[in-house]
């Protein structure tokens, strides 16, 4: 299999991150009840072995949309990991270039420079594609 590379990090963002991010919004506002492990484990990028590990920690029988968010918050890969951040944070109307680079795990400088040549101090989440579009993408499909 071929792997892609992506000019940017909004180019892997919006390929990789944010149809998730739809679709788990869905899926928490559908009020569903036994949501299948291979569903929860496409969504959140996580082995079922490492989601049945997640379940028996927290007594957890069956994932609903109430508790996706407990296997979500407990989840190690970059999507689990970037929305428990997202929530530490208590999604900011406002970025700092810390925020993000801490959020997204992106090298800070790289943030700091995308700042400097937008000449800004802070971000609406509405913008951040400014910001991720002049981030040269070091991930890999």
């Amino acid at each position: 299999m071929q792997k892609n590379t992506y000019r940017n990090f909004w180019n892997y963002y919006i390929k990789n991150i944010s149809p998730k991010l739809k679709q788990i919004d869905i899926l928490l506002k559908g009020k569903l009840y036994n949501i299948p492990l291979k569903t929860i484990s496409v969504l959140l990028d996580l082995s079922e072995k490492e989601i049945q590990a997640i379940m028996s920690e927290k007594n957890i029988t069956c994932v609903t949309s109430d508790n996706f968010l407990t296997i979500m918050l407990n989840g190690k890969s970059y999507i689990c990991t970037t929305l428990k951040k997202e929530f530490e944070k208590k999604s900011p109307h406002k970025y700092s270039a810390e925020d993000i680079a801490y959020i997204y795990n992106i090298d800070l400088g790289k943030i700091k420079n995308a700042f400097n040549f937008l000449e800004i101090n802070q971000i609406s989440s509405d913008k951040l594609q400014s910001i991720f579009i002049q981030i040269p993408c070091e991930k890999k499909q």
